[in-house]
């Protein structure tokens, strides 16, 4: 009983210490594979440094489709390049949140290896297999989004296209900062058995990355609300191609619905240099039309369906005759008046108001002089302070 307890025993012993020579063996072959290849800060450095160059390019193109900024996406523009025309496609949008988002927490995940890799320490290679699964994934969005960009939008958004070539490059700096930990294979056992040894800082910087992923779904879902303000009258400038003008457009309802003393003028603001001089190169072409096309509904006091229309047909692009049709015009009326001087000057009157109050971008607002750019809740919260 004694030597068949102790045989047991024995055994036991022997599957234990076998288990310990496995997880040791694995980390011998691992140190060996770190002692034959030294570290390379320039590879590194190039991860992060790229990292933060794709980041800033995303968060700038989360700002241009919220219509803060974005000049020089629209400096560039022209027929075949625009982000605007991108932004305002139903490719632009996953999850009801702005691709543009999702690639900047990507990039913020990429950052956050970058510098696992950088710190002191560290083994070479380290991080080096997520990294080229990560900027492989990352790659490969790139290639389907160029490709719907040219077959499917039929426009190029400049920053998007750099923002592509910046994972298509971490891609490539990835692979052979793998390579330091003995192949992408090797790198990538390396990388689970790190995550294995030390679960905790690699389950926090998880749980930071879910936490912004939710906090991006829950604030794009938010509803838009304001503080009620009282008797207002504001100036809303606003352009029938701009994406983000469509957006608040529906946006503005809710606001609408919780102040009804809030009164909004629309002004028109084409970013059209067909008709604003402000516009030195092709912009949003047609904007100046569409434009006329809402006066003109409005002399036959049909402007609300006629605006609601106009901002809906950003994506069908159907013609103004189906337009004013559908929204009961008087199709020889509409004619006239779209080519009346009469109507031209009156909007020459609204976008030399814009001018003077120092309209750059769509939509802006305005409220006793004062400019707003891209944000009625934030003009609404600052009005409601000023009257407390």
């Amino acid at each position: 009983m004694d030597a068949r307890d102790g045989g047991v025993g024995l055994g036991y012993d022997h599957r234990r210490n076998a288990t310990r020579h496995d997880h040791l063996h694995a980390n011998d072959m691992i140190d060996k594979a770190s002692a034959t290849a030294p570290r390379s800060r320039a590879l590194e450095l190039s991860i992060a440094v790229l990292a933060t160059l794709g980041l800033a390019i995303a968060v700038y193109l989360v700002l241009a489709h919220a219509g803060i900024g974005g000049h020089l996406c629209q400096a560039i523009a022209s027929e075949r390049v625009s982000c605007d025309k991108v932004a305002a496609s139903e490719w632009a949008i996953l999850a009801g949140v702005p691709l543009a988002a999702w690639g900047a927490l990507s990039y913020l995940a990429v950052l956050a290896l970058g510098l696992v890799a950088l710190r002191p320490g560290a083994r070479p290679g380290a991080a080096g297999g997520l990294l080229v699964l990560l900027t492989a994934w990352m790659s490969l969005v790139a290639i389907f989004l160029a490709y719907v960009s040219e077959r499917v939008i039929g426009v190029l958004c400049p920053f998007c296209a750099l923002s592509w070539v910046v994972s298509f490059v971490l891609l490539g700096v990835s692979v052979p900062f793998a390579r330091r930990a003995g192949g992408i294979g090797a790198a990538l056992r390396a990388d689970l058995a790190d995550v294995a040894r030390r679960p905790g800082p690699w389950a926090t910087l998880a749980a930071a990355l879910l936490v912004l992923a939710a906090g991006l779904f829950v604030g794009y879902h938010r509803p838009v609300v304001a503080a009620a303000t009282g008797p207002l009258t504001v100036l809303e400038f606003s352009d029938y191609q701009c994406p983000h003008c469509a957006r608040m457009h529906v946006a503005e309802r809710a606001i609408l619905a919780r102040n009804p003393q809030l009164r909004l003028e629309r002004r028109h603001f084409p970013l059209d240099q067909a008709c604003n001089p402000l516009l030195k190169r092709p912009f949003h072409a047609r904007s100046c039309e569409l434009a006329r096309a809402a006066l003109c509904a409005d002399a036959q006091g049909r402007f609300a369906t006629m605006d609601d229309a106009l901002f809906a047909n950003q994506q069908a692009q159907l013609p103004l005759d189906t337009l004013a049709t559908q929204v009961g015009l008087d199709l020889d009326r509409f004619h006239a008046c779209l080519e009346s001087p009469e109507t031209a000057a009156r909007l020459r009157q609204d976008i030399d108001q814009g001018i003077a109050l120092g309209v750059r971008a769509t939509p802006s607002y305005a409220e006793d002089g004062k400019l707003y750019e891209g944000d009625l809740a934030q003009l609404l919260a600052e009005t409601a302070k000023r009257r407390r």
